[in-house]
């Protein structure tokens, strides 16, 4: 179960059941890959954290919820999204919803439950 929340006093929320291609927990390294002349190239690790997590989600939404994630969508920067991982705010990177198929995905700001 996933449920996306605004922030500001719209109080707009939607509720709904994420498929199994849903991907929560994917993190990405800060890492920056020079070349180098001879055809190497050098490898700098700056770390992770929370604010470098994508959340990609996969759904079946009803056309209301379809319609109030369009909502949330057009008229809201930071959201607060909670499921099985925790509760976070952030952002909608990217979204795309076609006849109830639902592709989202989610940028973390902050980790609310550590």
């Amino acid at each position: 179960m996933i449920s996306i929340n605004t922030i500001t006093s719209s109080s707009n929320s939607v509720n709904f059941n994420e498929d199994v291609n849903t991907k929560l927990t994917r993190q990405q390294a800060r890492l920056k890959v020079t070349p180098t002349l001879d055809g190497s190239a050098v490898f700098q690790h700056f770390g992770n954290s929370e604010t470098d997590r994508i959340m990609k989600i996969y759904a079946r939404v009803t056309e209301t919820d379809q319609e109030m994630i369009t909502t949330i969508y057009n008229n809201e920067t930071e959201i607060i999204m909670s499921c099985r991982e925790g509760v976070f705010t952030g952002y909608i990177k990217a979204y795309e919803c076609d006849n109830g198929n639902l592709y989202l995905e989610f940028q973390v700001a902050n980790d609310l439950t550590s």
